[in-house]
């Protein structure tokens, strides 16, 4: 699992019928690593670690999209899918600091703010 300075991190508990986020009770004891452990996640983007010698992994893509997908075309959950497909788990490990994830910034937000963004989360890393 990814820290950020909010709620966000690189994983998702829960996902809707048509591929977007839901918000589960399991994500935010898990986010705040009050559960920790290795657990089974329904999507994990951003950093992942994938045991290619695995025969499913050769099904996995960002793309081309499944020949079945129809949720939004989005690079993560397009993975997400091709996971299921191919019967891959993803799962998050809260068991150590592995790194920070930068919050996105919104939509109108300036090229300053990101680079102000990007500092604060370099700073407080190197507190860690």
């Amino acid at each position: 699992m990814l820290d950020s300075r909010s709620a966000y991190s690189n994983f998702w508990c829960g996902m809707t019928s048509e591929g977007y986020y839901k918000r589960t009770p399991a994500y935010v004891p898990m986010r705040k690593r009050e559960r920790i452990g290795v657990f089974p996640v329904v999507m994990a983007h951003s950093t992942l670690l994938i045991d290619l010698r695995k025969e499913a992994s050769q099904n996995l893509a960002f793309y081309p999209p499944h020949p079945d997908y129809t949720w939004a075309f989005d690079d993560i959950i397009v993975f997400a899918y091709s996971c299921r497909r191919a019967g891959v788990q993803m799962y998050l490990s809260n068991k150590e600091h592995f790194g920070f994830l930068q919050v996105p910034v919104k939509p109108l937000s300036t090229m300053q703010d990101d680079v102000e963004s990007f500092t604060h989360v370099q700073l407080e890393a190197m507190s860690k």
